[in-house]
């Protein structure tokens, strides 16, 4: 049975800090005030940990279930991990098993992105399946952010089971932290609702993202 585990794992957050701070250019802090922060906050982690892991829990059979249908893939592995983040609101590993998740929400409005972020990995391995391993890393990601959103927002049997209350905005969110999507994101839109299945969308995806 396919399962999501949250966990609290600090140095992996801090790796994660790492990362962002060398891909991006910023000054990275110190490793000891950050895992102190953790410190600080750790009962409260523990308390949300399992509150996130009460609401996926209702949902989390349904919902890997219902991605394996639509994309006609099977998840990579059986069981993957939410490593609960201070600085991160939403991070996938690109085809792993560990997601990362702000903990400061509200344990079912977190829902919908850590779905975001779990369709990501699992259509990551599905492109690698599929024959485009040597894609450049760039537009793998842009179309998996974007078919993360489609599957997310456009399904109206996910959205309904769920997380039925969010709003017209987020179910195709065209204001975010990539603008640079928003011109593929126009174009992929109607290739996904008019699709004949899901390998055809996915070829005509990647050529509006490749062109």
């Amino acid at each position: 049975m396919l399962k999501l585990i949250y966990i609290i794992n600090p140095e992996y957050d801090w790796a994660m800090v790492k990362e962002a701070a060398k891909r991006h250019g910023f000054e990275l802090g110190n490793r000891r005030s950050f895992l102190k922060d953790y410190c600080h906050v750790n009962g409260v982690l523990e308390k949300t940990k399992l509150m996130y892991q009460a609401s996926w829990d209702e949902i989390g059979d349904y919902f890997f279930k219902r991605v394996e249908e639509i994309t006609k893939h099977p998840w990579k592995f059986k069981k993957y991990e939410c490593v609960l983040s201070l600085v991160h609101q939403g991070l996938s590993n690109w085809g792993g098993n560990k997601i990362v998740r702000s903990w400061a929400e509200n344990p079912y409005s977190q829902r919908k992105i850590t779905a975001h972020e779990l369709i990501i990995t699992h259509l990551w391995d599905y492109l690698d399946k599929q024959g485009y391993k040597k894609l450049p890393d760039k537009k793998k990601w842009a179309f998996c952010e974007i078919t993360a959103w489609a599957i997310t927002g456009l399904e109206k049997g996910l959205v309904q089971k769920c997380w039925p209350w969010i709003s017209a905005g987020e179910k195709w969110p065209l204001k975010h932290n990539y603008p640079q999507l928003v011109k593929f994101q126009k174009k992929i839109r109607p290739l996904y609702e008019q699709r004949s299945n899901f390998e055809s969308y996915v070829k005509k995806a990647l050529k509006v993202i490749i062109s």
